[in-house]
């Protein structure tokens, strides 16, 4: 071997090493990623058809989640109609909008549920990686109402819903919905 080529190898060597530590060092340096506040969530994202039973009787309903405001919230539209039936004769037509966002000072997801009847419910959540549960933290307009929303997620395809209420006096939530929700397919996929 000549020795340029030998010069040539030793600087190439020299320097391989010599930059080791460095990107070693770098590695270390780097913050660890934090985990995502949303990714049990993200399940939610989509259009979803479903079967609403409660006191109030049968019905069914629609609901979209869709990330808003350059992904900084989990906007829910929800609609859900009961025809007149004997445990409501007038029957039922239900809207809400409601926002999910991520408190960072608490590292906790909050929702805020925004009703046609006229009240504003807030929640904390806890998220897992099989269920959601919220439990109010206020209710506006509704003084002494306390409520849980709790999900089930089934699969990617379907979830359920269970919601509580306990009236002002009451100790104990009792169930006013149960719902199943399933999966619209994407049209657009």
């Amino acid at each position: 071997m000549s020795l340029r080529v030998c010069v040539r190898l030793s600087v190439l060597v020299f320097l391989i090493l010599a930059s080791a530590p460095s990107v070693a060092r770098s590695a270390e340096e780097q913050p660890q990623a934090t985990p995502d506040p949303w990714r049990h969530l993200r399940r939610l994202v989509g259009t979803w058809q479903g079967a609403i039973d409660g006191p109030l009787g049968t019905g069914t309903g629609s609901r979209t989640y869709e990330f808003v405001l350059r992904d900084r919230y989990l906007m829910a539209r929800h609609s859900s109609v009961r025809l007149p039936q004997p445990k409501s004769p007038k029957g039922d037509n239900h809207e809400e909008i409601a926002i999910f966002s991520h408190d960072r000072s608490r590292d906790t997801i909050v929702l805020r549920q925004f009703v046609v009847e006229g009240f504003v419910n807030e929640y904390d959540c806890v998220t897992g990686p099989d269920s959601v549960v919220c439990t109010t933290t206020h209710v506006e307009g509704m003084e002494g109402i306390s409520a849980r929303w709790t999900v089930w997620f089934m699969d990617g395809y379907a979830f359920e819903e269970r919601f509580e209420l306990a009236w002002p006096g009451e100790t104990s939530r009792a169930l006013f919905d149960r719902n199943r929700w399933t999966r619209v397919p994407d049209a657009s996929r």
